[in-house]
């Protein structure tokens, strides 16, 4: 039986404590949103938001720079 969300509420999985300390971490390495999106198998979005909640800046990915 599937429960019912309040309106505007997302389906999304519990960060685990591991999840979290890992996220921590990688945001003090300055590790893109994307990057720990992929590592931890979740969309951008709620990294992004578990880490507004942290009090954490993630970074955007540095494109290289082509040389000329």
């Amino acid at each position: 039986a599937s429960r019912a969300r309040a309106e505007g509420e997302e389906m999304t999985r519990a960060w685990t404590e591991a999840e979290t300390r890992q996220l921590k971490a990688w945001a003090r390495k300055k590790v893109s949103a994307e990057d720990i999106a992929k590592s931890l198998g979740r969309h951008v979005g709620p990294v992004k938001r578990m880490a507004r909640e942290l009090g954490l800046i993630l970074f955007k990915k540095v494109k290289a720079k082509p040389k000329g």
